[in-house]
């Protein structure tokens, strides 16, 4: 009996973590501007269920919990969140367009399902941002730390470890990313995340002077390849001007199949679909932005006619096309062989 009512609790509990959603760090402002850098840091997120603000912890890296509890994490460690205030929400409106979609939310208060999140990590944040690029999509939710902070919330310099740890705890569901720390001592670097992974890499810290857009680009949730068709799934496309899908053979030499021009305007869920044309068994997206060009991970997928492409060759070695022949002697190379054909 006790055996039962364990299981039952345990399937209970199982369920419920399956059916929870946690926001996630989708970016961070390593080196912020102004002279008072401590306090002009913050983070963006990203939920796709709606959050209480109570319910919502920050858990800082260790090293950047020194000097008290004013440099504490947030609801467990000193500090907690707080009123915005209105002379940082109206920093962040005077030089961003949109700004109506700048939206305070106070403790206490529910962030809507599907939403960005900008968390100030002080209670004085003062430097006047353009956040244009997150606010033309759609609304922003703001919360701030009621932390007095001498000391930064991220470092952006320093020996040693070369990663600092930053966590949310939402209830029973929490997000980490770790963030590179060895190469930003410029005034708006910002980190962006690798895709689905905990890390802030070297390569995806960029630098954004202080009077521009901070800019975070595309999410990609999934990529999905089928033997007729390619599907890929995004929820943020800011900063993209368009994407490739990309096959290859080998992993090594690729092919663009296709430009495709991106149509998420408003931070949604978006999904594309590609027919699959089997020109190749590995395919990976490559997402050209206004700035910089980034690469998905590479996905493989065999299928049965892959076997049969093949490259045609004349006796001289010169490569054709097999359209409209004349008689003769030619050499069909496959991936796994070679053949001679008479025609």
């Amino acid at each position: 009996m006790k055996f039962k009512k364990l299981l039952f609790s345990f399937i209970i509990l199982l369920f419920s973590l399956n059916n929870y959603s946690c926001p996630k760090i989708k970016g961070i402002l390593i080196d912020a501007c102004s002279t008072r850098e401590e306090l002009n840091e913050w983070m963006v997120l990203t939920t796709d269920t709606a959050i209480v603000v109570n319910n919502l912890r920050i858990d800082y890296d260790a090293n950047n919990n020194s000097g008290g509890t004013v440099n504490a994490d947030v609801t467990s460690g000193g500090c907690s969140w707080r009123i915005p205030r209105t002379s940082s929400i109206d920093s962040l409106k005077i030089n961003s367009l949109y700004n109506s979609n700048i939206i305070p939310i106070s403790p206490g208060g529910t962030i809507p399902a599907n939403s960005t999140i900008l968390v100030l990590t002080s209670d004085s944040m003062n430097f006047a941002y353009n956040i244009t690029n997150l606010t033309q999509y759609g609304n922003v939710y703001v919360i701030q730390s009621s932390c007095k902070r001498n000391t930064g919330a991220f470092t952006n310099l320093g020996n040693g470890a070369n990663y600092r740890l930053t966590k949310i705890i939402y209830n029973t569901c929490r997000d980490s990313v770790w963030h590179y720390i060895g190469n930003s001592a410029v005034n708006g670097h910002y980190g962006v995340r690798n895709r689905d992974t905990m890390r802030i890499s070297y390569g995806n810290i960029f630098t954004s002077s202080c009077n521009e857009y901070m800019i975070l680009p595309i999410e990609l949730v999934s990529f999905i390849v089928n033997c007729d068709l390619i599907e890929f799934i995004t929820a943020n496309e800011s900063n993209v001007e368009y994407f490739n899908i990309e096959t290859s053979i080998d992993a090594i030499n690729w092919i663009t199949l296709d430009n495709i021009f991106p149509k998420n305007y408003f931070n949604n869920i978006t999904t594309y679909y590609y027919p699959n044309p089997n020109l190749g068994q590995y395919f990976r997206l490559k997402e050209v932005d206004f700035d910089k060009v980034l690469y998905s991970d590479i996905y493989f997928a065999k299928c049965e006619n892959i076997d049969e492409l093949y490259e045609l060759y004349n006796l001289l070695g010169q490569k054709i096309e097999d359209i409209n022949l004349p008689s003769g002697i030619y050499i069909k190379k496959y991936k796994n062989k070679t053949i001679k054909i008479i025609k």
